[in-house]
């Protein structure tokens, strides 16, 4: 975890310690940290931390299921006519 900054916080040793009893990931905190609400104690993940950005991305995986159900297979070759 490199310099232990994230996103302006620093991950103390102890911290380390327990991120690493607890099987989390450098990605885990910075997840907690980007969507996370700040309180007196820490960053706290509340579930309608995260409902929003879910529903952008469900949003973005039916656009992508949408063109894919359209698209028309196209064979491209190296061949000049």
């Amino acid at each position: 975890m490199g310099d232990n900054k994230l996103f302006g916080y620093r991950l103390t040793q102890h911290a380390r310690l327990r991120c690493a009893q607890r099987g989390y990931r450098l990605q885990d905190i910075e997840l907690v940290l980007a969507y996370g609400t700040p309180t007196l104690e820490g960053v706290l993940l509340r579930y309608r931390d995260v409902q929003a950005p879910i529903e952008d991305i469900r949003r973005q995986i039916r656009a992508i299921q949408g063109k894919r159900k359209k698209a028309q297979p196209t064979l491209f070759t190296n061949e000049v006519s």
